[in-house]
């Protein structure tokens, strides 16, 4: 499989790109707010598939002991800064 362009992505309009302004993706939906809910959706992409690969490597060593609100907090974090940034929050 090959790999995504690097993160940062970054929604600038209706253009999706790279930090060093490289094109990703064109946002061209034309109905009203889509373009925008789209576009933030598109950028957090990499930070969501982050987010979630590392929860995953966590669950395999972690124990139904491990499951307290401690252990799993820098995982919870980084998903819901990853869902806020899809979100547009």
């Amino acid at each position: 499989m090959d790999t995504h362009t690097p993160k940062p992505w970054i929604k600038s309009r209706n253009l999706i790109e790279t930090a060093a302004g490289d094109i990703i993706a064109t946002v061209s939906y034309e109905q009203a707010g889509y373009v925008q809910a789209n576009g933030t959706l598109i950028a957090a992409a990499p930070d969501l598939l982050a987010a979630c690969k590392d929860f995953l490597r966590a669950l395999d060593w972690m124990t139904v002991e491990d499951f307290s609100q401690a252990a799993t907090r820098p995982y919870r974090v980084a998903m819901e800064a990853a869902i806020a940034k899809a979100e547009g929050y």
